[in-house]
């Protein structure tokens, strides 16, 4: 069972986090705001965090080792998912949509998880019997399991089993209301009890047998045991049951028929069909005897004589049925009763005929239960039959030759275990387990009022879509029908259906467990029988206190697993007590005229006049339906009954537009939004012979977004996805050090004057008309770059100086849509609405019916409506739509700014890494291929390109650019790396305006001025008439104005007045003022797009962005002209870094000295490296400095090219420009690296936010470094120490041009900044034109001026005989060749050892000689 519970840990886990997904999806289809959904996401995945954060139980020794392994997997899973969420949140949730893929990515890895490849417990399943399985409901078992850890999700609940058919498509067939409970016999003793004190009772079960013989009944002649079950196999008399251990008798022996033979057919049923068998026996063609029967031929009360049952009324007369097979009087022929075969004409053979009648009944009362008492004491219990395997009945008729009757005895216990009978048998001995049965001793009746109003959505197969529906309603075992509604598009029964005795278990408190479910499952009256549209399923209200009137709602009704459609109903849930009836039972609601109950006032929705304003646009789009196009549509609009056809379009293909685009119609309709019927669009298709199928339809039920008076209220849109985060500076916040917690750190930004003086005067930057070379090296101020509309865009994507600027200045930005910006504002469908025809699926036929769930969009129609009540006592409004021009073709112009690419992918085989990108725009027939305008060898292109092109509407509405790689093939041909789509229709309709965006302030000249083709003050009179407000009034002066109930002036919306004092520059104050109102109504601002590139090879799959924007315009002779979309160069420039000193830089000791006072001597050098250079500049060797400090005063001489808009310097590159931060990095390092391969210190600063430096080394500390940490080991130092907090400025070295001071060096380890030294040093950056006017040497060579470096001043350390001989030791120390010098020098010293003692062996031996001859030349002399 561990197994089980890891399981459902799991499962639980993937189910909580599924729900929030379906409830954050529910939020975005009703449109909710943008913020609160974000925070549904982020509370969803914190408390996912959480769930996740568990341990899984430890396995027992019996596990194996797939299980350990499979264990390992899931929590490394789980570690993932964590880690996957953190990331998420840090980083932020881009738009809604995009964070439900992403909710939705992190589910996937919850499904791979709930899987148990080693489960051995089969599934639990129920089945429904009826001769044979009708229906079943399966589920795995470790649902139920009973656990401490890892309990299941059903185990031991009350709920609701769906059993489904066997047959067909599967289909709910009914359900079971009860509990499933699993677990060991040790947990069933401890844990297992049944709900509301419920007890099991079980009974012994034996029948009686007799046959009739002779007229008597009796056991002579009788085939089975006078005492057996049911099958009559085996003998059980009353005296073999003997009760089970921990079991006792209850009572004695009791007659119990079974309930299904009390009870007549039409029990639960509401109408019926009585019928009756007309008989007649005839011999020689003449009738002999004619008689009464029922379907089994048994005699029955003559029809005449049959009287009605209490709480029903005919309906109809008695006819004969003509449906039967027989002739034309209904007569059938045989050749006796007990024949199985009837034909419709009379043979010589024949002598029985016989014809059915009926006649109709319908209920008007609640059905009667037999009472058992009653009926045991008139008829003894008996059952009668013809035989033992027919059909038994409490009637008995003079064919029954067998009847028997039931006998139980009744068992109870106070501890449930296991329960069976031994009984001895005259054939065998039989062990069987009796029946059981749960009873409860809280057992109350309730009242259940459904009431049934309306339906909307349902499918038929009726060729025009009507549907001719009636409602079969069931809660618990009971049945009633509703009436039936002819040929509606939304059927309203407007009915309620009344359920008495509905008995319910368990306390009150506990009716939300315990109330019954209710279903209602619609049909449709066809031609061809009753089709089935769906089921609907809801739970009552359940009165608490006070009798409250219950409110409608719609519930979806579903087929197959499919949306089907709605319907509005609601029911309630009584109590039929005595208290509750004389207090708060509410009066039974009034009858129709055919005997039905009405839904009660106060619960049906009350009726008013509502008028419903059509405008008419168009059909677009129109594909095949059943493998024919679709040439001659018509669109039908219907709502409550009321169907209004569009006038035809004459030439679908010339002008697919309407001819009048404006009707309306005014009907009763409920009050409030949530109870109209809904508006059916529906588009047939008029074809050959008047033949005119329904094609598809689109049903709106969504009132609020037409209804004027809600319009009004919210002019100002607000964006479905935040364009910036929560706050709109956010991306424009200084990037160095932030405050530490202690408050050790405090940042000084550059004053307002600073960013003021990034801007002269706006009219200095109107006259001076010079090129950007120009403006750099003549003014040596690079905030001209505002000039350029590419200023506006990068100020908008973290160039927070620029932003200043402009914000300042108050110059007009834009904002920068990271999509396409018809996602940002409902594709623009706030005029004219697109409402996408779907496919009828029952009107398919089978080879399209499979593509339906491809493609169920066969057209769209174009239009849009306006939906109001009229008052009683008032004169209804004018029309909205009265005054809509007729939809002609139009000219426009289109006018398209095509910026750069954005990281586009690469589809050719033949390139590495980049492509050769061009724009093609396609409108209509007309092309543009801009071949001669590649860009190559690059994956971000920068296109700066303007295309104008013309085009009629609405004839060709969409205009499709593409980007395309050129030559990516080995036969030269060019591929399409993506394109992207744009309606230009619905832009020219927008209310938004989108056809050419409104700059933020109106300026009359300078590179921001209008480009607009009307005026503000014309735009603003144009948008108060389409919105139905009124006209603006405007003040003499034009400073003010009051529009729509508001006044607004100049002076809220313009912050520093002399900003706005160049008249030349700026439009006058009406015109300004206009445009500050339509900005405030929503109206789109200038702008630009990343639109995604999608290939049709890939679909869904972004294959880049496109940085671009599109103006429209209607034909004109002279169009305004375009905007100056020129991309700047990047400025070639050189940065000069002089070193004057370091001071108490930390070394690498080789041999650290005895003395701690010693000196410590180390031969230094300095480096410089400024970004992509791969080399570094080496000064020159302070030979022997003296306890890290060095002089050096060393120029160095870096050349980059840099953006000033990027803020990059731009690396030269064969295939992509390589763009980098502008940083030099100074190091301190060892002139011999093998004493220290690491440089002893190093800084590394930013030139675009740099620290400033300190003026003397003793104030220079680490915290001028960005991104500074305090180390561990020295955040109890740093506590300690009592210091000022220090102000660190930061500056840009590339606007300052020149800087001097102190900064710290440093190194790095395991991620944090240790200090080990100081540099005194100055940088300076100048353009290339001003470096040549001021040209400086390397080092301190010629020319060294600008400034002049003196020789450095060093303290004289060396000794030239000394050093030369150490230096020669230590090289041989050091050598990489040191062993073979040793092996070397000893081989030297064995070899002269051996050397000198050869030479002193030959002596040696010469004089031992020369003193042996001696010797012996004596004794001889002596001798002789």
């Amino acid at each position: 069972l561990y197994r089980l519970e890891h399981l459902n840990i799991l499962e639980k886990i993937r189910d909580f986090f599924k729900k929030n997904i379906n409830d954050i999806e529910d939020n975005i289809q009703k449109e909710k705001p943008s913020f609160e959904i974000q925070r549904l996401m982020k509370v969803s995945l914190k408390k996912t965090v959480e769930r996740c954060s568990i341990k899984l139980p430890d396995l027992p020794k019996e596990a194996n080792n797939l299980d350990k392994n499979f264990k390992k997997l899931r929590e490394l899973k789980l570690d993932e998912i964590v880690t996957k969420i953190k990331n998420i949140l840090k980083t932020g949730i881009e738009g809604n949509r995009d964070g439900l893929e992403q909710l939705e990515r992190i589910q996937v890895l919850f499904e791979l998880m709930c899987n148990e490849p080693q489960s051995q417990i089969p599934d639990l399943q129920i089945n429904m019997i009826a001769g044979d399985r009708v229906a079943y409901y399966k589920a795995p078992i470790h649902y139920f399991l009973e656990s401490a850890v890892g309990r299941g999700k059903y185990c031991g609940l009350l709920n609701y089993f769906d059993l489904l058919t066997i047959t067909g498509a599967p289909r709910r067939a009914c359900e079971i209301f009860g509990f499933v409970w699993f677990g060991t016999a040790e947990d069933y003793t401890s844990k297992y009890q049944f709900p509301f004190d419920g007890r099991i009772t079980a009974y012994a079960e034996t029948y009686e047998n007799n046959i009739t013989f002779n007229d008597k009944w009796g056991v002579k002649s009788l085939p089975r045991p006078p005492f057996s079950d049911e099958t009559g196999k085996y003998d059980l008399p009353k005296k073999s049951f003997v009760e089970p251990p921990n079991w006792n008798w209850e009572g004695s022996w009791i007659v119990e028929p079974i309930k299904s033979t009390l009870t007549s057919e039409d029990l639960l049923l509401t109408e019926w069909v009585e019928k009756v068998y007309e008989t007649t026996n005839f011999e020689d063609m003449d009738e002999v005897e004619v008689s009464w029967a029922n379907k089994y031929m048994e005699e029955r009360t003559p029809r005449d004589e049959i009287e009605l049952p209490e709480g029903w009324v005919w309906t109809t007369e008695w006819e004969v049925d003509k449906n039967q097979p027989g002739d034309g009087d209904g007569w059938s022929y045989s050749t006796g009763p007990e024949s199985n075969t009837f034909s419709s004409s009379m043979k010589k053979s024949h002598s029985f005929k016989r014809r059915l009648w009926i006649r109709g009944r319908k209920r008007i009362g609640t059905p009667i239960l037999p009472d058992v008492k009653e009926i045991v004491e008139k008829t003894g219990g008996w059952e009668y039959g013809r035989t033992f395997s027919s059909k038994f009945k409490i009637k008995e008729f003079s064919s029954d030759m067998v009847r028997r009757r039931r006998w139980v005895r009744y068992l109870t216990s106070f501890e449930p275990g296991p329960v069976e009978f031994k009984m001895i048998s005259s054939k065998a001995t039989i062990i069987r387990a009796p029946p059981l049965i749960i009873t409860f001793p809280e057992q109350l009746l309730y009242q259940v009022r459904v009431h049934l109003y309306q339906g909307r959505t349902l499918n038929s197969t009726d060729i025009r879509g009507y549907v001719t529906a009636y409602a079969v309603v069931c809660v618990q075992n009971k049945t009633q029908i509703s009436q039936t509604i002819h040929q509606q598009l939304s059927p309203t029964w407007d009915e309620t259906l009344i359920f008495d005795d509905i008995m319910l278990i368990g306390p009150v408190s506990e009716l939300a467990i315990t109330s019954p479910r209710i279903s209602i499952e619609l049909y449709h009256k066809g031609p061809q029988g009753d089709e089935y549209l769906g089921e609907s399923t809801l739970k009552p209200i359940i009165l608490k206190g006070d009798y409250i009137l219950p409110r409608m709602k719609w519930y979806p009704v579903m087929e197959n697993g499919k949306y089907a459609g709605d319907v509005l109903t609601v029911a309630e849930l009584l109590p039929l007590s005595e208290d509750f009836k004389k207090a708060n039972m509410p009066f039974l609601p009034p009858k129709k005229s055919n005997g039905s109950y009405q839904v009660p006032p106060g619960i049906r929705p009350i009726m008013k006049v509502t008028r419903v304003e059509i405008l008419s646009w168009g059909v677009r789009h129109l594909k095949s339906w059943n493998s024919r196009p679709i040439s001659q549509p018509i669109v039908e609009i219907e709502c409550g009954g009321f169907t209004t056809v569009l006038p035809n379009i004459i030439d679908l293909k010339k002008n697919p537009n309407f001819p009048s685009t404006s009707t309306y119609f005014d009907l009763a309709l409920p009050e409030g939004y949530t109870y109209k019927p809904p508006i059916n669009i529906r588009l047939l298709d008029k074809r050959e012979n008047g033949y005119i199928p329904l094609v598809g339809k689109y049903v709106l039920t969504e009132f609020s977004k037409y209804d004027p008076d809600f319009l009004a209220k919210t002019l100002a849109t607000e964006e479905t996805e935040e364009l910036f985060g929560d706050d709109d500076n956010s991306l424009y916040t200084p990037s160095g050090p932030s405050v530490t917690s202690d408050g050790s750190t405090v940042i000084v930004i550059e004053d307002e004057k600073e960013a003021r003086g990034c801007l002269a005067c706006i009219s200095k930057l109107v006259k001076k008309a010079m090129k950007f070379a120009e403006i750099i090296d003549e003014t040596d101020d690079w905030e001209f770059l505002s000039m350029y509309w590419w200023s506006r865009y990068y100020a908008m994507e973290g160039n927070q100086l620029l932003y200043k600027t402009f914000k300042h200045h108050e110059l007009p930005l834009i904002k920068v849509y990271e999509k396409e910006i018809e996602l940002f504002y409902n594709n623009f469908a706030d005029s004219i609405q697109w409402f996408r025809f779907q496919k009828v699926p029952k009107q398919m036929e089978n080879d399209e019916d499979e593509d339906l769930e491809k493609d169920p969009i066969v057209g769209v129609y174009k239009g849009s409506f306006r939906i109001y009540e009229i008052p009683v006592d008032e004169e209804p409004r004018p029309l909205i739509y009265g005054d809509v021009p007729t939809s002609h073709p139009l000219k426009v112009l289109i006018r398209v700014y095509a910026l750069r690419g954005l990281i586009l992918a690469c589809t050719s085989p033949i390139k590495d890494k980049y492509c050769d990108a061009y724009i093609s725009l396609q409108i209509g027939p007309k092309i543009i291929k801009d071949v001669s305008n590649v860009i190559y060898k690059t994956r971000n292109p920068i296109f700066c390109k303007v295309y104008n092109m013309e085009t009629t509407l609405p004839n060709y509405p969409e205009l499709v650019i593409s980007v395309f790689d050129y030559h990516a093939t080995e036969d030269k041909m060019d591929n399409l790396i993506g394109l992207t789509k744009i309606d230009i229709e619905d832009r020219f309709l927008s209310i938004k305006r989108p056809i050419c965006s409104l700059t933020e302030r109106y300026m009359i000249g300078g590179p921001h001025k209008w480009r607009d083709f009307m005026l503000p003050t014309q735009i603003l009179d144009e948008f108060c008439v389409a919105s139905g407000i009124s006209l603006p009034r405007y003040s003499s002066d034009g400073s003010s104005c009051f529009i729509g109930g508001e006044q607004y002036s100049v002076q809220e919306f313009e912050k520093y007045p002399e900003n706005f004092a160049d008249k030349k520059v700026w439009g006058e104050n009406k015109e300004r003022l206009a445009l500050y109102v339509l900005l405030e109504m929503g109206l789109i601002t200038d702008h630009v797009e990343k639109r995604r590139l999608f290939n049709p090879v890939l679909p869904g799959v972004p294959q880049g962005r496109l940085l671009m924007w599109c103006d429209i315009f209607p034909h004109m002779e002279t169009p305004p002209e375009p905007m100056n979309i020129d991309y700047p160069d990047p400025v070639e420039m050189e940065l000069r870094v002089i070193v004057y000193d370091c001071i108490k830089v930390k070394t690498v000791e080789e041999d650290p000295p005895k003395d701690v006072n010693a000196d410590v001597l180390h031969d230094l050098l300095s480096k410089s490296q400024f970004a992509g250079e791969k080399e570094a500049q080496v000064s020159e060797i302070h030979v022997r400095a003296i306890n890290g400090n060095a002089s050096f005063n060393w120029r160095f001489k870096h050349q980059f090219k840099y953006s000033y808009l990027e803020r990059k310097v731009i690396i030269p590159n064969e295939i992509e420009d390589v763009k980098l931060d502008p940083c030099v990095t100074i190091s301190i390092a060892d002139a011999d690296p093998s004493i220290s391969p690491q440089p002893y210190g190093i800084v590394q600063l930013n030139l675009a936010n740099c620290p400033r430096g300190a003026k003397i080394f003793t104030k220079c500390r680490m915290e001028m470094i960005p991104g500074y940490k305090i180390p561990p080991e020295l955040a109890k130092e740093k506590e300690e120490e009592v210091t000022k907090p220090i102000s660190v400025t930061y500056l840009s070295v590339l606007k300052k041009k020149k800087t001097l001071g102190w900064w710290p060096v440093y190194e790095k380890k395991k991620g944090f900044m240790y200090q080990t030294g100081y540099v005194n040093m100055e940088m300076e950056v100048m353009t290339k034109g001003q470096a040549e006017k001021r040209p400086a040497g390397f080092g301190r060579n010629d020319p060294n001026t600008n400034p002049t470096i003196d020789e450095p001043v060093r303290i004289p350390t060396t000794f030239p005989e000394i050093d030369s001989k150490v230096k020669m030791i230590k090289f041989i120390w050091k050598s990489p060749n040191k062993p073979k010098l040793i092996l070397g020098v000893i081989a030297n010293l064995l070899g002269g050892m051996l050397a000198g003692f050869l030479l002193n062996a030959y002596s040696v031996v010469g004089n031992l000689i020369s003193t042996v001859t001696d010797k012996v030349q004596n004794m001889t002399s002596s001798v002789t």
